[in-house]
């Protein structure tokens, strides 16, 4: 089984048009994480009160929240996890382990205890609805409220800061420093394998 963290291309036309591994998706209550050293999906904990993510979510492959990522956060480290992304879709995916095809269209700040866990934000390929959705102006304000809330609400007992929403230009910077940080982080495993 290829790992995917990262076996996985960050996409076809990375930082604007990226890879999201799916880790969850708008059914499961519980949340899932991919294993680092496996790559197989896990139970991470119950969703609190059992509310469901508002879209699909997971990450980016190859990429890593780094020292180049907090350097463009409002703190000084970041989670040193996958980047994250929700996936805008007019249809909802119903199954996790699979591999999206997105375009970045924003962002949002999140720390976590203290450390940087930014969240973009992608709309499924030509997706119906999404497809054409170039900037957070032109999504309904609901759907950024719903993630918002979600943000705010999802994970019990935990120091979470979730701040304004950022654009598509923030947001491909910080695909682009999560690349960065990856691949000085892997650059040996790659090299080992088959390249970056």
């Amino acid at each position: 089984m290829q790992h995917p963290w990262h076996d996985i291309t960050a996409g076809s036309e990375p930082p604007e048009r990226i890879n999201a591994f799916i880790e969850v998706t708008q059914f499961d209550q519980l949340k899932y994480e991919i294993d680092k050293s496996t790559g197989y999906l896990t139970v991470n904990r119950q969703h609190r009160w059992g509310v469901a993510s508002p879209f699909a979510y997971g990450f980016i492959p190859r990429t890593l929240c780094g020292q180049r990522v907090a350097e463009l956060s409002i703190v000084d480290t970041s989670d040193g996890d996958a980047l994250d992304v929700f996936v805008f879709s007019s249809l909802p995916i119903r199954h996790a382990n699979v591999v999206v095809p997105g375009r970045i269209i924003g962002g949002i700040p999140v720390t976590d205890d203290n450390r940087a866990d930014d969240k973009v934000f992608a709309v499924l390929e030509d997706d119906e609805m999404f497809g054409s959705v170039n900037a957070l102006d032109d999504l309904a304000p609901s759907v950024l409220e719903r993630i918002e809330h979600h943000l705010r609400t999802y994970k019990a007992n935990s120091n979470i800061w979730v701040g304004e929403p950022y654009g598509r230009l923030l947001a491909e910077q910080v695909v682009a420093a999560s690349m960065h940080d990856y691949a000085e982080a892997f650059a040996t495993r790659h090299q080992a394998t088959r390249g970056y």
